[in-house]
């Protein structure tokens, strides 16, 4: 009886512990598919949704949950120019997957950080990023990853001004996707290589290895690709002071983007046909580009591109002759600039505060947690206490039922036959 009342212990004991609801983990695994569709198209509804997810991961105690809503908050910051804001929260999920031991997940981070760094212009910092996760892809021999660091590598190479080591990179990233057969693959390969050329003014070789992207785009279509190589065509010639031809793949381009509908990208087409027809002293048209790029950068609030768009017609309309607007438009740009320097400071020391207060609540649930669970096992204490003393008791009673059976059976008369 004290062994199946112990048995009975165990068996509530299994059944009582906190297990996660599978409700409440789609929940958050929904929001955060939803924050990832607004990224690039509605960045503050993205926001919305990154941060109800991790809260309501961190309400349920589902870490999985609260990694995966930093890594898109990473991302949404990112997007939104926010680095020192993503590369927290990308940081933070970084150190999750080592706690873990979770390798290939830790060299994703490990690129993704690498790629913020390289939007700040911080090559080297970016490069440094690459290389750590190269080296786990390499010890996991996963060679999709392998040869997608060696681009990237290269590419950060050719942006350090190491244009040989850079093509040396991208030349092993090449060799890898060509046993692959990867068409997306051997698309990004052949146009980082035409940009490497580019760099290194070697243009001739630029335009073959990007005309190659496109044609192998063009027979295995990528939309979202088409209108980056077109640009890049046009980068080339631009460079080469062939406007005329870098006008009609800059229009291409626009047309590219303007299919795919991504903002951001359209505004960049917008601003290379701005930027072209200033150096075509086509003055009228750059400056119709360059204010449609400034009223599309506003509605997305792309800080980057509104500072850039306010520069370029500033420039326009000097070279125009009209100075009296290239200087208002001076003034504004200047004004914007220390504007996006305030907003930065005044973010930081938010972001400090926000820091503080995240930890001091952090302490709280972990002292609370520590405290429900005290309280817990102390019930637990005491409910086995209870069970272990009734099952003592009972056999206490059913020793005691035998001995007196027992007493009755020897003190019974015995009848003798005579």
């Amino acid at each position: 009886m004290l062994c199946l009342c112990l048995y009975g212990c165990v068996v509530l004991q299994v059944y009582g512990q906190k297990k996660l609801n599978s409700t409440d983990t789609t929940q958050v695994n929904q929001m955060i598919r939803i924050a990832n569709a607004y990224s690039t198209e509605n960045p503050n509804m993205a926001l919305h949704y990154g941060i109800k997810a991790q809260e309501q991961a961190r309400l349920i105690d589902y870490e999985e949950g609260v990694t995966a809503s930093w890594r898109i908050l990473g991302k949404i910051c990112s997007y939104m120019e926010q680095y020192e804001l993503a590369l927290d929260y990308e940081k933070q999920a970084l150190e999750y997957y080592q706690q873990k031991n979770n390798e290939s997940k830790q060299a994703e981070i490990l690129g993704d950080i690498s790629t913020i760094f390289a939007k700040m212009k911080e090559y080297e910092q970016a490069l440094n990023f690459k290389i750590r996760a190269l080296k786990i892809e390499d010890q996991l021999s996963d060679f999709e990853a392998i040869a997608r660091s060696n681009n990237k590598i290269g590419a950060l190479y050719a942006d350090l001004g190491n244009y040989e080591l850079g093509l040396d990179y991208c030349m092993r990233a090449l060799q890898i996707r060509e046993k692959m057969k990867n068409n997306k693959a051997l698309i990004d390969s052949y146009t980082v290589i035409g940009l490497v050329y580019a760099k290194s003014k070697a243009y001739t070789d630029a335009l073959y290895y990007l005309q190659k992207a496109l044609k192998l785009q063009e027979e295995n279509p990528q939309k979202e690709l088409e209108g980056e190589i077109l640009a890049h065509i046009g980068d080339v010639y631009t460079k080469q002071g062939k406007f005329d031809e870098a006008t009609t793949y800059y229009n291409n381009s626009l047309v590219a983007e303007q299919r795919q509908g991504e903002r951001k990208k359209i505004i960049h087409s917008l601003m290379l046909l701005g930027r072209n027809g200033i150096e075509l002293q086509q003055y009228a048209l750059a400056i119709g580009y360059l204010e449609k790029a400034l009223a599309t950068a506003k509605e997305i609030n792309a800080k980057e591109q509104i500072e850039y768009a306010y520069a370029h017609l500033s420039e326009a309309y000097e070279r125009s002759g009209n100075h009296k607007e290239a200087l208002k438009l001076y003034k504004v740009f200047a004004d914007y600039q220390k504007k996006i320097y305030d907003e930065s400071t005044h973010r930081k020391i938010l972001e400090m505060h926000d820091l503080i207060e995240a930890e001091r609540k952090d302490k709280e649930i972990m002292v609370r947690s520590r405290e429900g669970k005290i309280r817990s096992l102390e019930a637990e204490k005491l409910r086995s206490g209870i069970y272990i003393l009734m099952s003592f008791i009972g056999f206490l009673i059913v020793i005691c039922v035998l001995v007196i059976m027992f007493a009755r059976s020897k003190n019974k008369p015995t009848i003798t036959t005579p």
